[in-house]
C-alpha cells in the first residue's frame, strides 16, 4: 500500500533510463488533463525512451518519491540531485 491515493497497480509514465536504475528521478509531474503521472530524469523526454511501471514499480526504485503524494494536479517537483529536497510549483 502506498500513500499515494492511486491503487499502486496505477500505470505511469517514465524513462527505460529510470527504470533500469541508470537515472535518477528529478522531476514529477501530475498532468492536470488526465491525472497521469510522470517520473523523469529532468531532461528533454524522448518517445523511444518512454517506459511505462506501475506506481508500486516507481516507489520500489526511487521511494523518495512517496513525499510527493499530495502533489496536486497540474503541478511538478523536481529537484537537481537525488540529494536535494523537492521543489514543488504549478505548472504552466
Amino acid at each position: 500500500m502506498t500513500s499515494f491515493k492511486e491503487p499502486g497497480n496505477t500505470m505511469v509514465l517514465t524513462t527505460k533510463d529510470i527504470a533500469c536504475g541508470a537515472k535518477p528521478i528529478l522531476l514529477v509531474s501530475h498532468d492536470f488533463e488526465d491525472g497521469m503521472w510522470e517520473f523523469l530524469d529532468g531532461e528533454d523526454a524522448d518517445e523511444n525512451n518512454a517506459y511505462v511501471v506501475s506506481l508500486d514499480e516507481i516507489i520500489k526504485i526511487d521511494s523518495s518519491i512517496t513525499v510527493l503524494h499530495d502533489l496536486p494536479l497540474g503541478w511538478i517537483a523536481y529537484r537537481k540531485d537525488c540529494n536535494d529536497s523537492w521543489i514543488r510549483e504549478k505548472e504552466y
